[in-house]
């Protein structure tokens, strides 16, 4: 590693369009920007664009996979791109929980841990949580 590319006595950095710091994890203010900005897509090119970018953060969004269900039945094939108000609902709230997404936390033994499962005939979806101020 070349000491030009390192960085020392910072409290936080960005990679990979993340925020890290000791706080925990968080989307980079430039996506957000981005998020705000998009559009509801009027085509499949734009509509795989945005999903493209959600679901690389989809780790932000609590029950992303539902959300995004009727946006993805319009990439399937013999499908017409028949944009609904079920997909502007999605769209809107997919924004919307990226927008105010969360700090993801660092694990921490000085916090109890609680563990969710769900399962639907949809799928199914496990979380780790910590408990910290009775939230």
């Amino acid at each position: 590693m070349q000491p030009s590319k390192c960085r020392f006595g910072y409290f936080e950095a960005q990679f990979l369009g993340h925020i890290v710091s000791k706080e925990g994890i968080k989307t980079d203010p430039k996506i957000i920007d981005a998020v705000q900005e998009f559009k509801p897509p009027k085509n499949l090119k734009q509509l795989r664009s945005f999903l493209g970018l959600t679901n690389y953060y989809r780790k932000f969004v609590s029950n992303y996979t539902n959300i995004v269900k009727s946006l993805y039945e319009l990439l399937q094939k013999d499908v017409p791109f028949e944009w609904s108000k079920e997909c502007q609902t999605a769209f809107e709230s997919l924004k919307e929980k990226l927008i105010t997404a969360p700090v993801l936390v660092h694990f921490s033994e000085k916090h109890p841990v609680v563990i969710h499962t769900d399962a639907s005939g949809y799928g199914i979806g496990a979380v780790i949580a910590h408990i910290i101020n009775n939230k």
